[in-house]
Order: structure tokens, then sequence, then C-alpha cells
């Protein structure tokens, strides 16, 4: 079992490759404020067939039973996610921020692992 220290470090390298990938491509960063819903749609569509050909790749790899593969496709996966993350710049950053400590704030006394293995809030409003 890895460490939260392994768990983080190979985390941030990834993070450091992405910023460091889209820096050398030149890979814009959308403004939430400046940017049309037309450009923003357009650039997340874009983000989305790569993110489906991650996820695709990801699924064959464990449909054929190949899990050493399904692991590095599971990672390039992360690898494009946090691309689009990055694409959508401050809004990106606000949004990580948002769903950590949503994340964060789920004990065993507010949600429960649904059907499906996600965790979701078993307290009704």
């Amino acid at each position: 079992m890895i460490t939260k220290e392994q768990y983080l470090e190979a985390v941030n390298k990834i993070a450091e490759s992405v910023y460091s990938f889209h820096d050398r491509f030149e890979i814009p960063q959308l403004n939430i404020y400046g940017d049309s819903d037309e450009v923003i749609l357009k650039a997340l569509s874009s983000r989305l067939v790569l993110q489906m050909e991650e996820l695709g790749e990801f699924s064959q790899a464990v449909s054929k039973g190949r899990w050493f593969d399904a692991v590095h496709e599971a990672a390039d996966v992360l690898y494009v996610a946090l691309g689009t993350v990055l694409s959508l710049g401050e809004s990106g950053n606000a949004a990580c921020k948002f769903v950590s400590e949503k994340n964060y704030n789920k004990t065993s006394l507010n949600s429960k692992i649904g059907v499906s293995g996600k965790v979701v809030n078993s307290v009704r409003s």
C-alpha cells in the first residue's frame, strides 16, 4: 500500500507534467469572464473528445482483462482530466477546491456507498 505522501507526490508529478505540456504547446486557458459561451463550449467539446478517447482505451483494457494496461490508461484519463481543469483557468481551480471540500465533508454519518460504488449523501434535507 502506498502512503499519503507517495500518492501526493505522484499526483503532483502528473499535474506538473500537464502544466508543462500545456505551456510547451501553448494550449490556452479559457477566461469565463471574457470568452463567449460559444468559445467555452467549443473548447469543452474538444476536451470531451480527448477524454472519451482515453476512457475508451481504459474501458478496452479492462474489458480485455489487461489490468496492467488499464492502470496506465487510468493515469491517461487523469492526465486529460487535469488538462481540462487547467484549460478552465481560474474557474477550473475554483471547481477543484469546491469538489475537494464537498468530498472532504462526506463522512459515514452523512453519506453512504451507493449501488454503483459512488459515495452519495444519505441525509435528506
